[in-house]
């Protein structure tokens, strides 16, 4: 899968859980007296949350998404499923944590966010050409 994007930054390694849009049905069912009623609006997109985490990152991409959810603002997303989604971020949490030692990739750090989670909110989406 290709690096998702957000607003004009290309993620540089995508999140470790995530929950992909996906058709969901719109319905109530609510008990009357003798029986019950069912309520069926049909299938949506626009409205869903979508929750991204990371177990870490970098503090570069982290502090490139707090910009863009400080920013209130509503921003393409691009996950990679052939769909562009407008959104809005409604949070962006991460504990900070000193690190000592070294990362995998072999460069030295100093911090970084763990336990990193970012709400987008759908407000609207269109399929890539």
């Amino acid at each position: 899968m290709p690096n998702m994007i957000l607003g004009t930054y290309e993620f540089p390694w995508n999140p470790d859980r995530w929950d992909p849009p996906e058709l969901e049905l719109a319905y109530a069912n609510e008990l009357t007296y003798e029986s019950y009623a069912h309520y069926d609006w049909g299938f949506y997109i626009i409205g869903q949350e979508k929750l991204l985490e990371w177990n870490w990152m970098k503090l570069d991409q982290y502090n490139a998404f707090r910009v863009k959810f400080l920013a209130g603002a509503i921003i393409p997303w691009v996950p990679g499923n052939g769909y562009v989604y407008q959104v809005k971020i409604l949070r962006c949490t991460g504990d900070y944590a000193e690190v000592i030692g070294v990362l995998q990739d072999g460069e030295p750090t100093k911090a970084r966010r763990e336990n990193v989670k970012m709400l987008l909110l759908i407000t609207d989406y269109e399929a890539v050409s």
